[in-house]
């Protein structure tokens, strides 16, 4: 538990190669095979979410594509998103992205497919919305952010 009465104090900083011992084992997010519209598994019904041991993954990917689009301008809506596809397990995600430098960073370029080689991603289950919880890329760590 964290104590609000107490300052955080940097004290140090991680290398790329401090990561692997700290990504979550190889196996599903949570529960598969419920997806969205604009997504691939990823949808937990929220009658499911008591039952989990956790909400939050850091996990290891060899590549993630990201898709940035308008998945609403059918209906009118151009607000524009970022979305991420990779596979972890053996199973196929798409995702939105809510890491707020990635998002920025790949919302000011074109509409288009971008893809990144190995990274880790935080995965995070969302707050209840309309009887589920969803999965997100709440942070993407590239090696290349190290290199600075």
């Amino acid at each position: 538990m964290l104590d609000s009465t107490q300052y955080w104090k940097k004290v140090g900083r991680m290398s790329w190669f401090d990561l692997p011992a700290l990504a979550d084992p190889v196996e599903p997010l949570w529960i598969d095979g419920i997806g969205t519209y604009h997504g691939r598994n990823d949808k937990v019904p929220l009658e499911s979410v008591g039952s989990l041991d956790s909400s939050l993954r850091l996990i290891h990917v060899d590549r993630i594509r990201l898709d940035v689009f308008s998945p609403g301008e059918a209906f009118g809506n151009r607000k524009r998103r970022v979305r991420g596809r990779f596979r972890h397990a053996g199973t196929e995600y798409a995702l939105w992205v809510t890491d707020p430098g990635h998002e920025r960073r790949y919302l000011a370029k074109l509409d288009g497919a971008y893809a990144l080689d190995e990274c880790y991603l935080t995965i995070s289950l969302g707050e209840p919305y309309q009887g589920a919880c969803y999965k997100l890329i709440a942070a993407i760590i590239a090696d290349q952010e190290f290199a600075s």
